[in-house]
């Protein structure tokens, strides 16, 4: 590599990854419009193997990660891998299912707040609320 290219490498420090895009919403800001499908168990293995544990991972965006099928499995393979952060974004509707497995493995989890969280009974396992944020 040359030389002044160094200065501009940067390591990997996060990773998100969309266990699928399926989402039991119909949020009028969602950019999602893509046909609806689930991450394979094959695939994920093969993306967390992959990953180094000194960088973050993230379960999110564009779909309900908890609507997976085996999302509880998958949340507690990344958590054998002792990632340096281990996170969920959310719109809740999935937290009182889960709650239990996001616990034991330390899940970080984020809010929508655009989305209301009346029903979510377990808030304690909220790490922080996502900015409302305001575009004109």
């Amino acid at each position: 590599m040359k030389h002044w290219l160094k200065r501009f490498h940067h390591p990997l420090r996060t990773v998100s990854i969309e266990p699928t895009n399926h989402c039991n919403l119909h949020c009028s800001f969602c950019t999602s419009k893509r046909s609806k499908g689930y991450m394979t168990i094959e695939l994920y293995k093969k993306i967390i193997n992959q990953l180094h544990p000194r960088i973050s991972l993230a379960l999110s965006f564009g779909g309900e990660s908890g609507l997976h099928p085996d999302f509880e499995w998958m949340v507690r393979y990344a958590s054998k891998k002792q990632f340096r952060n281990l996170s969920l974004y959310t719109n809740g509707y999935t937290l009182n299912k889960f709650y239990k497995v996001l616990e034991e493995c330390n899940v970080k989890t984020f809010l929508n707040p655009r989305i209301s969280h009346k029903k979510i009974e377990h808030k304690d396992l909220v790490t922080n609320i996502y900015l409302d944020l305001h575009f004109p």
